[in-house]
């Protein structure tokens, strides 16, 4: 009895041994993703941002909270609003992208 199981056991590692490893080293191996996959992480720099508040607009799920202020310095440096607070719940993001889309 005992040598049956232990020769069932030992043939389940043997298969196992044959098979492609699921696990990588991370930072030096990364899985390749499908084409389609959502789950990239959101982005924002705060340089960057105009706070026109497009993406608050254009988020399904209105997770997106932008508070702005009209700025002082001169229309032509391209910025219109003073930007307060930028708010964005991304445990309840869907990462649909619309919101990237929607950034000028």
């Amino acid at each position: 009895m005992y040598g049956i199981n232990m020769a069932k056991g030992l043939l389940v590692t043997l298969k196992n041994l044959t098979k492609k490893p699921f696990t990588v080293q991370y930072p030096e191996e990364r899985l390749k993703q499908h084409p389609r996959f959502r789950g990239e992480e959101f982005v924002w720099y705060e340089e960057r941002c105009t706070g026109c508040a497009s993406c608050a607009k254009y988020c399904p799920l209105g997770i997106i909270k932008i508070v702005t202020t009209p700025s002082e310095t001169a229309p032509a440096q391209g910025d219109k609003y003073k930007l307060e607070v930028f708010d964005i719940a991304i445990n309840r993001c869907m990462f649909c992208g619309l919101c990237v889309e929607a950034c000028p």
